[in-house]
């Protein structure tokens, strides 16, 4: 319920989600980049990128401190 629409973590969630894909997005525009025209990275690598991220973050924030 507080992560729908409406929820009071809607925002929260959604600044979290949009950090982590852009941070994806750019790591698989520079894989992009460096890698020869004929050994481009497959798309699915893409979203590869975009889950590690969001895992990532979610341990990082769920971790103990």
């Amino acid at each position: 319920a507080d992560l729908g629409p409406d929820g009071a973590l809607h925002d929260a969630k959604m600044a979290f989600i949009a950090t982590a894909v852009a941070g994806a997005n750019a790591a698989y525009a520079r894989q992009q980049q460096s890698s020869p025209p004929d050994r481009q990275p497959p798309p699915t690598q893409q979203l590869k990128l975009q889950v590690d991220a969001l895992l990532d973050g979610l341990i990082l924030k769920l971790e103990p401190k």
